[in-house]
């Protein structure tokens, strides 16, 4: 979720099929001033009369909504004061694995006497524990015991927080209109946030209620106290159901993933706020094979921490996100809302996590909203935005996968206490959940797929945004589902060498045993063609930089490898 300095302002519109009334949260122009402030009401106003004017409906008064903290930078600052005032703190504790075992009793006795305890011991990362409550001044000791190779503070974390189904082509008609049948049924998708919303009509009924898990109050009730995690879900895997009525007409308010099953984790608290700590403890609960019902297929994180330049495996929430890859699991992750030119947060920058930067999914203004001519979140402006351009607070780098819509995104509005409101934000932590959903109808349709598999679908089917090519604001393009599950249809057993053919003149293409497979001549310098592991910059039929053109029948195109004879 974006967060700027000051109030959610809330618009009501009429909703058909779920509730008298679609509740939006607009995070517009900011009103840091009085002036400023009475500004955006008499903007919001005039939205408010003239779909009330549509409507036929009684005047509903115009609410200015305190229920979000919207400064993401003031909170970051507010979190390092705290911390340097607190006597006592949580960290993480990293062991010798040569030593692990005659070590950690040490260490777990060293806490007891310290007046602190163990909270997480973690399966994921099993040479690492989580350690509370312990005095400050006693981190220059712990890190000096035997076996004791880091003591790292357990930083804070946060949210990344009309339908953009549409656009990316995700409706359920869109998809059976293209021959496909995805519906994201049987796959299992984890969210880790601020809990979900049991009584969403847009995903109650699909939820694992054994798997899930509160970290923050401890127990089986992942209820949300806040509402972000509420809304990714129903952007991830809303169900069909759910329409709305605008100056458009009537719209479907579909997640992704309408048949998937929802795993809900909450790590963050009523705030949005959190410790990588439990961050990890939610992700080692959904990869681990003994989670009831079965191990979660994709991990949706629209959250994250900090500040890194390209890849950051060394990162202790990056390695258990990455862990989770490892073991059989999609993992999605918020690249973040800082606005920095080359740095996302973390887990998104793990090497094989799949990080989503945030667009815009229409343009502005526009008939919902005729006066929204711009939206300052603080850090950055965007003036008259069009559709998939990149929201200005979206983070950029090299670590970025994908990017999806981010702006203004409807789904569940979890304050309505009926289930059956929607509510609209904007933020990385929006785009996230539509490519974990993306992720679900992939694996839905080909569950043999691994996740490196799916990230590369995902990245295949991207439609093209930005520089040509792989660009650090868009990755590899917006999403595109009916693009990636053309590709990532399972291939049906081959007989002859013809049904291989993959339309390039370089590889001798056979079926053996029913598979394909397709050779490449050994590469050398100038050959011409050449294997897929050449790179030689000084070959045209080799992948040399990125964005670089390739010959006609060349192994990469645009510098995109090949992948199963396509390019990427």
């Amino acid at each position: 979720m974006v967060k700027s300095s000051g109030s959610t302002v809330l618009v009501r519109f009429r909703v058909v099929g779920i509730s008298a009334f679609l509740v939006a949260g607009l995070a517009a122009t900011v009103a840091r001033s009085a002036e400023l402030r009475d500004s955006v009401r008499g903007e919001v106003g005039a939205i408010v009369a003239e779909q009330v004017a549509e409507s036929a409906e009684p005047t509903i008064p115009l609410v200015i909504s305190d229920r979000e903290t919207w400064n993401e930078l003031q909170i970051r600052v507010a979190g390092a004061a705290r911390a340097a005032k607190d006597d006592r703190v949580s960290v993480l504790v990293h062991i010798d694995p040569a030593t692990d075992h005659a070590d950690r009793p040490g260490v777990r006795a060293f806490a007891q006497t310290r007046g602190a305890f163990v909270k997480y011991e973690y399966e994921i990362l099993p040479n690492v524990i989580n350690i509370r409550d312990l005095p400050r001044a006693a981190i220059a000791v712990l890190a000096r015991l035997p076996g004791v190779v880091k003591v790292e503070d357990d930083y804070e974390v946060h949210t990344m927080i009309m339908d953009a189904v549409p656009l990316v082509r995700g409706l359920q008609t869109q998809i059976t209109a293209a021959g496909l049948s995805a519906t994201g049924a049987g796959v299992r998708i984890c969210v880790i946030d601020t809990g979900i919303d049991s009584n969403s009509i847009m995903y109650s009924s699909r939820i694992d209620t054994a798997a899930g898990w509160d970290f923050v109050n401890n127990d089986a009730d992942p209820e949300d106290d806040n509402g972000h995690g509420s809304h990714v879900s129903g952007t991830a895997l809303g169900g069909s159901n759910v329409s709305t009525s605008s100056c458009l007409g009537t719209q479907s308010a579909q997640g992704v993933a309408p048949e998937a099953t929802l795993i809900g984790i909450k790590a963050l608290n009523s705030a949005g706020n959190g410790s990588f700590s439990d961050i990890i403890a939610g992700i080692n609960r959904c990869a681990s094979t003994t989670l009831p019902g079965g191990r979660a297929d994709v991990i949706s994180m629209s959250l994250g921490g900090g500040q890194f330049s390209g890849t950051c495996d060394t990162d202790t929430a990056a390695r258990a996100a990455n862990r989770a890859v490892n073991a059989g699991v999609v993992v999605v992750a918020a690249a973040g809302n800082g606005g920095f030119t080359n740095a996302t947060s973390t887990p998104a920058c793990a090497s094989k996590v799949i990080a989503v930067a945030a667009t815009y999914d229409k343009d502005y203004p526009n008939c919902d909203f005729p006066s929204q001519t711009s939206f300052n979140w603080g850090i950055c402006i965007d003036n008259n935005p069009t559709v998939d351009q990149r929201c200005c607070f979206s983070n950029r780098g090299s670590k970025i996968d994908v990017a999806a819509p981010g702006c203004i995104i409807f789904s569940d509005d979890a304050s309505v206490a009926a289930g059956n409101g929607l509510v609209g934000f904007c933020g990385t932590s929006q785009a996230t959940p539509h490519v974990a959903g993306l992720a679900a109808l992939i694996l839905s349709e080909n569950p043999s797929l691994t996740p490196a598999q799916v990230q590369g679908y995902i990245r295949s089917g991207a439609i093209d945004k930005g520089a040509a090519g792989f660009d650090t604001s868009y990755g590899y393009g917006r999403i595109d589902v009916i693009n990636s599950l053309n590709l990532a249809q399972p291939v049906p057993p081959c007989t002859t060498d013809t049904q291989c053919d993959d339309s390039n003149a370089c590889t001798v293409d056979t079926c053996a045993s029913g598979a394909c497979v397709h050779t490449w001549p050994a590469c050398g310098l100038n050959d011409g063609c050449c294997g897929p592991t050449c790179t030689s910059s000084t070959d045209p039929n080799c992948c040399g930089a990125s964005g670089a053109a390739c010959s006609s029948g060349s192994q990469c195109c645009s510098g995109r490898c090949r992948f199963n004879g396509r390019c990427r």
